[in-house]
């Protein structure tokens, strides 16, 4: 696609959001302890103060949360003027260490913004066509520091796939400005009420039109009339980001991770897993050497999950805020899960917890296989 019409698609879609401001709900993971804990596993050594750059920042809701989580520099990045503004007042009690810049970023490269530790890029991504989306990428593999984290959310499996071509649907149908959002639900009660009375696909079909009926007006105008929704696949990202050297990690919520020993058997895991899922997941890919592994001594760690109950096989855990249960097998697995249920821990508290008398190679299997199994964590260790 041509440049010139790769940046009028870029400005189309942000004069939607002068239009509409949009204000995402943020997850409570989106946190450097838990965002650096993944570099920290893959052999990050994050600074005291990282700084952090928040591309497609809007009206800087997540600026202001990470403000209060670092002294380093900040920088936001959006196409919007409104939100722009916006932002820049919301963050003026943090003084110049956030900076807030209104710019098409098909003009931006890491020259002007500079690197950084951290990079988080929420709830733009998959409103983005390709092409777009390809650039974007680019530049965010160049704009981090070895060993630096970028985390993406985006949409995955066949669910939102279909909600996906469902807006496609929608857009060719009814006027692609926000007045164009009553037509718009409109359209779509009419063709739930043209689906035939029984099949195979009538519950899946309505499921996905209630989705996307039930989204509040901001959200609907975006991800329907705006911008050109769509799911992504985690290889398919890890691939646009490995020739700089950025792979995937995991994911960021608090669920078991997928198995692989490189970036691209994760990815491609992780697809997986997901296809038959309505996920919105928050990805961490971290800029590390070739082979990397996770070093469960690095991080400090979380836990994911509660007590349960014992049974005759182990003791069972309830993953926290999921109807998911899983069985411990090993004692000494369990005491560290018992101890972790008291607050973070360092390696060394671990190891006090697992108990002495077993080899140290036991216990890092033991650990990688809770965090694998989404019963913990990791944490950044903050230093100083």
């Amino acid at each position: 696609m041509e440049s010139s019409v790769l940046a009028e698609l870029n400005a189309e879609i942000g004069r939607g959001y002068d239009r509409i401001a949009y204000d995402p709900v943020l997850d409570a993971s989106l946190d450097l302890e838990r965002l650096l804990g993944l570099s920290v596993l893959f052999g990050g050594t994050p600074p005291r103060d990282p700084d952090v750059l928040d591309f497609g920042s809007g009206t800087g809701s997540l600026l202001e949360r990470l403000a209060t989580q670092t002294q380093g520099r900040l920088t936001g990045v959006d196409i919007s003027a409104q939100a722009c503004e916006r932002a820049a007042a919301r963050c003026r009690p943090f003084g110049s260490r956030v900076n807030v810049l209104c710019r098409d970023f098909l003009a931006l490269d890491p020259d002007t913004l500079g690197q950084f530790d951290v990079a988080c890029h929420i709830g733009v991504l998959y409103v983005l066509p390709p092409a777009l989306r390809a650039e974007v990428l680019r530049l965010l593999g160049r704009c981090l520091k070895p060993g630096g984290a970028l985390v993406i959310s985006y949409y995955t499996g066949a669910f939102h796939a279909a909600r996906a071509a469902l807006h496609r649907s929608v857009r060719e149908a009814v006027s692609p400005g926000e007045a164009g959002i009553p037509a718009a639900r409109a359209h779509i009660e009419a063709m739930a009420q043209a689906l035939p009375p029984a099949g195979p696909l009538r519950d899946m079909l309505l499921a996905v039109m209630r989705t996307t009926q039930e989204l509040p007006d901001t959200v609907f105008f975006h991800e329907v009339l705006n911008g050109r929704f769509d799911t992504l696949e985690t290889a398919q990202l890890d691939s646009a980001l490995s020739p700089f050297g950025v792979g995937f990690a995991g994911w960021l919520d608090p669920l078991a991770q997928p198995p692989g020993s490189t970036p691209r058997e994760r990815a491609v895991a992780a697809d997986a897993l997901d296809y038959a899922a309505a996920r919105y997941r928050h990805a961490v890919f971290v800029r590390m050497d070739a082979g990397a592994r996770p070093d469960v001594a690095r991080p400090a760690w979380r836990s994911c999950c509660v007590a349960a109950a014992p049974s005759a096989e182990g003791r069972r855990y309830q993953l926290r805020g999921q109807d998911v249960h899983l069985t411990v097998h090993q004692p000494r697995a369990a005491a560290v899960l018992d101890a972790l249920a008291q607050g973070p821990l360092p390696w060394e508290s671990i190891v006090a917890a697992w108990g002495h008398g077993a080899p140290e190679s036991a216990l890092r299997a033991g650990l990688e296989s809770l965090w694998r199994g989404g019963a913990i964590a990791p944490l950044w260790p903050r230093q100083g």
